[in-house]
C-alpha cells in the first residue's frame, strides 16, 4: 500500500515539474534572430541577467540584436 502511494506521489512530481518550470524569455524584437536559435538564446540570457523586467528586457533585446550592445550573440 505504501509503495502505491509513493509511486503516485513520484509520478505526480515528475508530471508537475515541466508545468512549474519557468520558461526562458526569448527576444522577439525587430532585428533579432529566430527565437529558438543559439544567437537568440545567448542574447536573451544576457538581457534577462541585466534586467528581467519585460519592458527593459525587450529594449535590451532590440539594442543588442541591432548593435551588439549591451549583449553580443557570439
Amino acid at each position: 500500500m505504501n509503495f502505491k502511494i509513493y509511486a503516485i506521489v513520484a509520478l505526480t512530481a515528475v508530471l508537475a515539474t515541466p508545468i512549474t518550470a519557468q520558461q526562458q524569455q526569448l527576444c522577439r524584437a525587430d532585428g533579432c534572430a529566430y527565437e529558438h536559435s543559439h544567437a537568440n538564446k545567448v542574447i536573451s540570457k544576457c538581457c534577462q541577467a541585466i534586467n528581467p523586467d519585460p519592458v527593459a528586457f525587450h529594449d535590451c533585446c532590440g539594442k543588442s540584436c541591432n548593435t551588439g550592445i549591451p549583449c553580443k550573440s557570439v
